[in-house]
């Protein structure tokens, strides 16, 4: 059967199928990805970052996290800002910018927030192993958060 009609065929097939069944086939064959949202917390020319006990060794994330279901991207931040750092922060309504990641099959929205007055984290000691203000022109952009602030900077948010 030539390629392009057994194409049709299962187009025709797939919208005969109930809309749970078609679904399931959607949610089968399309690519999976987590979402999340960090802050990219700044003070002048430094950014707070945070080391994490499920990270690389060494290696300094933005803070913030994964989402869960149903859970708006603003107040999930807020919980993990607040969980991770004891901190409530005046968020943005809208993320600023969107960071996507094949390899680590993430999407991310980052909350830019300028704040004159540094904040005094404290960090939970559970997930969070060490905070600090970091110079942004420090950070690798080879890491995960590296990548959002280069996004951030080119923007010029």
């Amino acid at each position: 059967m030539p390629r392009r009609t057994a194409h049709k065929l299962a187009l025709r097939t797939f919208s005969r199928l109930p809309g749970w069944a078609r679904r399931r086939v959607v949610r089968a064959v399309s690519p999976h990805y987590v979402l999340g949202a960090s802050c990219v917390l700044r003070h002048g020319d430094e950014v707070l970052m945070l080391r994490q006990r499920h990270d690389a060794p060494g290696e300094w994330a933005l803070p913030g996290g994964l989402l869960e279901r149903g859970e708006l991207p603003r107040d999930g931040l807020a919980r993990e800002i607040e969980e991770e750092l004891g901190l409530t922060l005046a968020l943005p309504a809208e993320p600023t910018h969107v960071h996507v990641s094949p390899p680590l099959r993430r999407v991310d929205l980052a909350f830019v927030v300028d704040v004159d007055d540094k904040p005094v984290p404290e960090p939970d000691g559970v997930e969070v192993l060490e905070v600090r203000w970091v110079p942004l022109t420090e950070v690798s952009e080879d890491t995960p958060a590296g990548q959002v602030l280069a996004r951030v900077r080119t923007a010029g948010a």
